[in-house]
């Protein structure tokens, strides 16, 4: 579990600056201005809320959305 947190922890993480269509496939909320992210690594490059992909990749070592493996 030691090496998922190390993990999480070296993702790319930022603030949202601007209105998006996009939203958060694990929670379906969406991005509110100031809100935290992260961003998984490429080639998926996807984003999600940092307290929600924490969570998911707690129990899983997938992305939520492609489920490419991490």
């Amino acid at each position: 579990m030691q090496n998922n947190r190390n993990y999480v922890q070296n993702l790319e993480r930022f603030k949202i600056e601007e209105k998006t269509e996009e939203s958060c496939c694990i929670c379906l909320g969406e991005f509110s201005i100031g809100s935290r992210a992260i961003r998984m690594p490429q080639p998926c490059s996807h984003i999600f809320h940092q307290h929600c992909i924490t969570k998911w990749l707690n129990i899983s070592h997938t992305c939520p959305l492609c489920r490419r493996n991490i």
